[in-house]
């Protein structure tokens, strides 16, 4: 686990008589690739590390509004509900769905965007499915096709409940960096990932140009509203987490940072 250089281990956002600090999660995919594994104070770098430089710049603000000192740490997003379950983090920007399960361990923030998961394919891949299928290609309307998402995700779960119906060959990659590799390397015809992260992800890949495919899925946890995590008993300060986005969504600074990294639309 990598600290996020910057300004030394610590963000210094307090005011001169705060005493209070936080330990902070920002999600990342270690990918072997060293694609997403960057340090996200490398501006230059970190364009293309997935959402991290965006979760990071909403944290530092947040922190800011709370009047606290925050230790921001990089941490891989499978790790993150579990460290917290152990408190050693109190923040988690892994964004995560507040789903029946996890609200019976965790406190979760309000909404901070709408996340979704989509179809993705080489542009000429696409193409050739519709061409194949007679109108735009939809989960729904895939048959005998190759599909590939992260293994063990909501994604790749969707997908094999789909499979024997609609005889579709799903394989499982490690990271989302492996996932469109193989739909650029054409080992798939089709990838389900989840939207927010693979747009920013593609910001940094070369190789044939790729599309998004049919509407955005939040069905079957492929979507819904993503939300900061905190652990089960930290009630006060997730009300002022809340305090803090209502504030920042009201003075105009949520939508300058989100539109920093995202064009509209994708949130």
């Amino acid at each position: 686990m990598r600290l996020l250089a910057g300004a030394g281990l610590l963000l210094t956002l307090a005011t001169a008589g705060a005493a209070e600090e936080l330990k902070v999660a920002i999600g990342i995919d270690n990918e072997p690739h060293g694609i997403m594994a960057v340090a996200l104070a490398d501006r230059e770098t970190a364009a293309g590390s997935g959402t991290g430089p965006l979760k990071e710049e909403l944290a530092r603000e947040i922190c800011q509004r709370l009047h606290v000192r925050c230790q921001v740490e990089a941490e891989h997003i499978g790790h993150i509900l579990p460290a917290i379950a152990e408190r050693r983090f109190d923040l988690g920007f892994g964004m995560f769905l507040r789903t029946p399960e996890r609200a019976g361990h965790f406190q979760f923030s309000e909404p901070v965007w709408q996340a979704s998961s989509r179809l993705l394919a080489t542009q000429d891949g696409n193409a050739a499915w519709e061409s194949r299928l007679g109108e735009p290609v939809t989960l729904a309307s895939l048959r005998d096709a190759r599909l590939v998402a992260v293994a063990g995700s909501a994604q790749y779960a969707a997908l094999n409940a789909l499979a024997r119906t609609q005889n579709l060959r799903v394989e499982g990659s490690e990271t989302l960096a492996d996932v469109i590799a193989a739909i650029a390397a054409g080992d798939a015809d089709f990838a389900l990932v989840p939207v927010f992260s693979a747009y920013t992800l593609l910001r940094s890949m070369d190789g044939p140009p790729l599309v998004f495919a049919g509407a955005p899925l939040t069905a079957d946890n492929l979507g819904g509203s993503a939300r900061i995590a905190l652990p089960r008993d930290a009630e006060p300060l997730r009300r002022k987490v809340n305090s803090a986005l209502a504030a920042m969504r009201k003075d105009g600074t949520w939508q300058r940072i989100m539109r920093r990294h995202l064009p509209i639309g994708l949130y």
